[in-house]
């Protein structure tokens, strides 16, 4: 009798599928940092994929649809370095710090990843997507949320920060998550000034941090000394990306 747990072979089509979603995916990344996202069409893919027009939207459909697929694959990169900063061997709040790194590295090593997310359809409007789209974004946005909130438990496991009675670590860990989202939102809409909202966001937590207070606070530890070993020990290769392309990024 076959085994329940014997997964599903895949079929040569849709394996072939998958790598050409793949392939015009990363095409389209391309194409979009030459000459944006307003101007980009999905026929632009046609001659440098090789592809048919109708395969591509057979794929696709429409770009709206390309756009959130992008959005989903920058979300999986943003987690997996939202990881490593958790692996940071360090304070809860040290670690609070490098999530804050991660996602400010994320978006200037990945800015047309990072604009699809916050351009997608999957947030402004949803009734127009596909349910597993949808089921996927979500699935991202949850990860991270419950990585900062598992992150505030800690903290408050290790009596490192107390809450009061009417607010909750989950609570925190959504308008945490509100707040940054929405500053590099604005720092997208005013790219000539990235770093002034980065670091205006900074400041917030840690003013918000301090009055808490969660320890260390940063009357006991010098933060920006954390930050220079954050970046040598974790994201050594990203901020050094960063700093090529933008040599003021600090």
């Amino acid at each position: 009798m076959k085994s329940i747990l014997t997964p599903k072979k895949l079929s040569r089509k849709t394996i072939e599928l998958k790598e050409r979603t793949v392939a015009l995916l990363q095409i389209a990344e391309d194409l979009i940092r030459d000459i944006g996202f307003e101007s980009f069409k999905l026929d632009d893919l046609t001659e440098p994929s090789g592809f048919s027009r109708g395969t591509i939207y057979i794929i696709f459909k429409t770009k709206d649809i390309l756009i959130a697929m992008l959005a989903i694959k920058a979300f999986g990169q943003w987690n997996e370095m939202s990881d490593k900063a958790n692996h940071f061997k360090g304070s809860t709040r040290e670690r609070l710090l490098a999530f804050h790194i991660a996602h400010i590295l994320f978006m200037h090593t990945n800015p047309s990843g990072y604009e699809a997310i916050y351009i997608s359809d999957l947030y402004t409007n949803r009734s127009k997507m596909p349910e597993q789209l949808l089921l996927e974004f979500d699935r991202n946005i949850n990860r991270i949320v419950n990585g900062l909130c598992s992150l505030i438990e800690e903290a408050v496991r290790n009596k490192e920060v107390v809450f009061p009675d009417y607010f909750t670590p989950t609570e925190f860990a959504l308008n945490m998550w509100s707040g940054q989202y929405g500053m590099m939102v604005m720092a997208l809409n005013h790219k000539d000034n990235i770093q002034f909202y980065t670091n205006q966001f900074k400041k917030f937590m840690r003013l918000v941090a301090d009055n808490l207070p969660w320890h260390p606070t940063s009357f006991e530890k010098n933060y920006e000394l954390v930050t220079q070993k954050i970046i040598a020990e974790v994201f050594l290769a990203e901020y050094t990306a960063v700093k090529k392309e933008n040599p003021t990024f600090i």
